[in-house]
C-alpha cells in the first residue's frame, strides 16, 4: 500500500530489448480530492527466466513542475539507441466526481538514452482547444518512409480516435479527418471508439481499439483497407 501502482496497472507498450522486454505501464492511485492520479512505471521481463519484475518500486515518470497533476498512457519507440516517449499529461481537473470526471490532458514528449531515465521539458505534441476537446491520451506511434504517424484518443462529447503526422516526432500536424474509424451499428461500438493501438503485420496495418464506455462493451480490431 502507498506505492505508485497500489490501485491498479494499465499497459502502455512493450519494447523488445533482445533478452528482455521493457514494459511501460500506468500506475493508479485512488485519491480523495480527485478520483485518481496516474504515474508511469517500468517492469522488465527476462525472456530466459520468464520472470517479470519492477525496475523500481517508484515510478520512472512521476509528477513534477512540468507535469504537476497526473500522467497518462506512455508509448515508447527505440531508434538508434534513443528512446522516444509520448505520454499524456493532465493540465487541470474541471470536474472531480467519479460519475462525470472531466480533465484536460495533452500529449507530451520525453526521451531517454537507456529506457529507464527520461528527460522532459514540457514539450506539447498534441492538444485541443481546451473547451470542446479534452482527454488526449493513449498515443500509438509507428514510423514509415521517414514520417512518424500517431493515433490517439480524445474526447469531445464522446471518445473518438485521432491521427497526426510528424517529420521529427516533436512537431505534429493533426489529421483527424483521415481516420475512417467511427462509431457504427447499434451494439458494442455504437457510441464510442477509443484507445487505439496500431501495429503492422506482414505489410498490413491493424488497429486494436475499445468500444463504448472506455471499453466496457468490449474491444475490436480494424484492418487497413
Amino acid at each position: 500500500m502507498g506505492t505508485f501502482d497500489d490501485s491498479g496497472c494499465s499497459l502502455g507498450c512493450v519494447v523488445d530489448e533482445g533478452d528482455y522486454y521493457f514494459i511501460y505501464y500506468l500506475g493508479w492511485n485512488l485519491l480523495k480530492t480527485v478520483p485518481f492520479m496516474n504515474t508511469i512505471g517500468l517492469a522488465i521481463y527476462d525472456r530466459k527466466t520468464q520472470k517479470c519484475e519492477k525496475y523500481s518500486p517508484a515510478a520512472i515518470l512521476d509528477r513534477n513542475s512540468i507535469d504537476p497533476i497526473s500522467l497518462s498512457y506512455p508509448f515508447v519507440m527505440k531508434e538508434n539507441g534513443r528512446y522516444h516517449m509520448w505520454y499524456g499529461s493532465n493540465i487541470s481537473w474541471r470536474d472531480t466526481t467519479f460519475e462525470k470526471y472531466n480533465f484536460l490532458y495533452f500529449l507530451k514528449y520525453a526521451e531517454s538514452d537507456d529506457g529507464k531515465h527520461f528527460r522532459r521539458d514540457g514539450r506539447v505534441c498534441i492538444n485541443g482547444d481546451g473547451t470542446e476537446e479534452y482527454a488526449f491520451a493513449r498515443p500509438s506511434v509507428i514510423r514509415e518512409d521517414g514520417i512518424y504517424k500517431m493515433w490517439y484518443t480524445y474526447r469531445g462529447d464522446k471518445y473518438r480516435v485521432g491521427y497526426a503526422e510528424s517529420s521529427d516526432g516533436l512537431e505534429w500536424i493533426r489529421k483527424d479527418d483521415e481516420v475512417d474509424l467511427l462509431p457504427s451499428g447499434d451494439d458494442w461500438e455504437s457510441d464510442e471508439v477509443s484507445y487505439p493501438f496500431v501495429f503492422a503485420h506482414e505489410g498490413v496495418h491493424y488497429m486494436l481499439y475499445c468500444g463504448n464506455a472506455y471499453g466496457k462493451t468490449g474491444f475490436g480490431i480494424a484492418v487497413e483497407a
